[in-house]
């Protein structure tokens, strides 16, 4: 365990010594859906909220680059109908995963804001939050996500918009399992 986190944070330093600083953030929203298991059965968890998106790159190349990011959304979960309105159980909501990125095309860097573009990566994330039927509903566990971007002139020039799909896979006891959306600009 030792070689394998000392390999880690060797490859990490040279990587972060050759990277070519492009702190890009974003302000989006944030859906997901997930389920959660305890022994009376499993329930399905409804979420939302606003994404924070720092990314920082360290590898930048014409037209693509690598970067490690963090897709931080704070909001409430919980269920809302038109019979019972809001639920009493709505709880706050943190979902924080940190991804390395593969990204090409628009947003990729800094000088990369038109046209379209896309990203993939895969990284480790917790998520918390609480269920009507669940109680507690955190969990930790490998995320993949992938997306689209589309360069836009909104209120400012050289924006980029991005549509985000991302899947965490809960390996703690409960298991919770967390699909999200995130819309995000920046």
């Amino acid at each position: 365990m030792k070689k394998i986190i000392l390999f880690v944070s060797i490859v990490l330093s040279c990587s972060i010594s050759q990277a070519q600083f492009s702190f890009n953030y974003g302000l989006g929203v944030f859906l997901s859906g997930g389920k959660a298991e305890k022994a009376s059965g499993t329930g399905k968890l409804i979420n939302y909220g606003v994404t924070v998106h720092p990314s920082f790159n360290l590898k930048e190349m014409e037209a693509s680059s690598v970067s490690i990011s963090a897709p931080v959304t704070l909001g409430v979960t919980g269920s809302v109908n038109s019979r019972e309105g809001a639920s009493e159980n709505a709880s706050f909501l943190l979902n924080a995963p940190l991804m390395i990125d593969y990204n090409s095309g628009a947003g990729s860097t800094s000088e990369n804001m038109e046209g379209f573009g896309f990203f993939g990566g895969l990284g480790y994330g917790y998520h918390t939050g609480a269920s009507v039927a669940f109680g507690s509903a955190s969990g930790t566990g490998p995320v993949v996500n992938a997306g689209l971007r589309y360069g836009l002139s909104l209120w400012r020039e050289e924006q980029v918009i991005s549509l985000r799909f991302s899947f965490m896979k809960g390996m703690n006891t409960n298991k919770t399992d967390v699909f999200g959306i995130n819309l995000v600009i920046r």
